[in-house]
Order: structure tokens, then C-alpha cells, then sequence
């Protein structure tokens, strides 16, 4: 099977309040999503929002659910990292909430072992202004595991406030070793 996933939900006007405050284009939209859905045996379309900046889709993606195949949220991260936000507990667990609540799988927040090279402007989107550091490769990697294992015990807790059964979608960034890990385990 194929999953095609639509994302900046923000650009298709999805997720904004003229479009949802008219039941029309709700309605119209959950067609289009259904038949999408169910015209094809092996193409299936999800949605993918993003918990930190478009936090509104908790209210507005949901509902959609019986219509998509899954719903999906990226954790933020690098929002954050473009805006030079730090992420803090507070972040990560308002992030977590948006993500068990409105979602079926979830993006864990990835450490990544670069440096800023310079503290312009553009500096934080710019791949030039940026130096990877194999150094800090085991120490983002331990960091990245915990975020993942904070994320599946907040899910756990919080799963019987939520019509989504969230799961963590996890990254890895391996260079020299194959890693095989089934999450279904983990819940």
C-alpha cells in the first residue's frame, strides 16, 4: 500500500477558521477525503500537520480522521531550531499533548549533532551556516532516545483522554550500524 501524505495543511487552507466555520467546505472536504480513501485498494491519503507551529490543527485536523487513512504530526523541531527557539520540557509537553491528541502517528524530536556557524539572519536556515560535529553523533543519539522514551510514556499515560491511539514515528541517523526496531512493541 501507498500513503500519500498532504502537508503544509496551513497553505490549503485546511486549517484555518473561514474554511472549518463553513460546514460546506467541511463536508466537501470529508468527501474528497473518503473517496480518495476508498477508490483505490493500495493508495491511501493521510494528513501530516505540525504541532509546534500549527498547534490549531488539533481543533481542526481531527475531524477528519474517519476520512484519511492516518493522521500525522511532526514534532517542531525544526520550526523551532529556524526560529532559535530552544525546546524546553514546557515545549515538548504541550507538543506531546498536541501529538496524542490529534494524531495517530507522531514524529519524535531528533537530536542533531550541528553547529550554527554564524548568528546572522539567515543563519539558522542556511545549510552553509552549518558544521555537522561526528563528535556529538553518540551523545544526540542518547538524547534522541530519551526524547523518544518521554514520548511513549506520555502517550501511554495520556492515551484514555484521546480518540487517536498516537504512536512515535522514530528517527535514527545511523552511519555505520543497521538498527531494526518494531514500535508496535512498545505499546
Amino acid at each position: 500500500m501507498f500513503e500519500y501524505i498532504a502537508s503544509g495543511l496551513s497553505y490549503t487552507r485546511v486549517l484555518t477558521g473561514p474554511w472549518n466555520e463553513s460546514p460546506n467546505h467541511v463536508e466537501l472536504a470529508k468527501r474528497v477525503f473518503a473517496k480518495t480513501n476508498t477508490k483505490y485498494k493500495n493508495h491511501k491519503l493521510g494528513l501530516l500537520y505540525n504541532a509546534y507551529s500549527e498547534k490549531r490543527g488539533l481543533d481542526w485536523v481531527p475531524p477528519y480522521g474517519p476520512y484519511v487513512n492516518t493522521i500525522h504530526t511532526d514534532s517542531g523541531g525544526l520550526q523551532m531550531m529556524q526560529k532559535n527557539k530552544t525546546l524546553t520540557e514546557e515545549i515538548k509537553q504541550a507538543i506531546y499533548k498536541v501529538q496524542c491528541q490529534g494524531s495517530d502517528i507522531a514524529m519524535s524530536f531528533d537530536e542533531i549533532p550541528i553547529d550554527i556557524l554564524n548568528s546572522g539572519t539567515d543563519a539558522r536556515t542556511n545549510m552553509g551556516m552549518k558544521k555537522f560535529i561526528v563528535s556529538r553523533n553518540k551523545e544526540c543519539g542518547i538524547k534522541s532516545g530519551k526524547n523518544v522514551q518521554e514520548q511513549i510514556e506520555f502517550f501511554k499515560k495520556n492515551r484514555k483522554d484521546s480518540e487517536f491511539h498516537a504512536r512515535p514515528l522514530i528517527i535514527f541517523k545511523v552511519t555505520h550500524a543497521r538498527i531494526i526496531m518494531n514500535t508496535s512493541m512498545l505499546f
